[in-house]
């Protein structure tokens, strides 16, 4: 006897004729937006949240009158932008750590080509002879 095969689902057909090779269109457009927003720096997104923080913060003027609301939307601003504060400082940490890596790498690489000794052997010359 032969092997039963496996039930296929009833809209398989229609999927094997309609669906194109390759990856899905969602499939495309979440892999290009994650790659978009992996590429953004956090300060980028640190100054999208500003705008949105300013934006719902506006309702402070109209609780002037509820001492209570008034310091649970100060207390809530503050806290924001004092996380925010320490987002960008360690945003800041992180290229000066990467300016200095490159720069570590960089003038070992520089000064060990021999053209670029040379001349500057010879510009080093130059000087200490006038």
């Amino acid at each position: 006897m032969a092997k039963r095969q496996k039930p296929r689902d009833r809209y398989q057909r229609e999927r094997d004729v309609y669906e194109p090779e390759g990856p899905s269109l969602a499939r495309l457009v979440w892999r290009h937006l994650r790659a978009r927003l992996e590429s953004r720096p956090y300060s980028f997104y640190l100054l999208i949240a500003i705008l949105i923080m300013v934006v719902l913060s506006v309702g402070v003027v109209f609780v002037r009158d509820d001492p209570h609301k008034f310091a649970a939307f100060l207390i809530a601003d503050f806290l924001f932008f004092f996380a925010v504060l320490m987002g960008a400082i360690a945003d800041a940490f992180g290229i000066l750590r990467k300016h200095l890596h490159e720069k570590r790498r960089v003038l070992p690489e520089t000064l060990n080509e021999a053209k670029f000794l040379s001349e500057l052997r010879h510009r080093v010359k130059k000087k200490e002879g006038d």
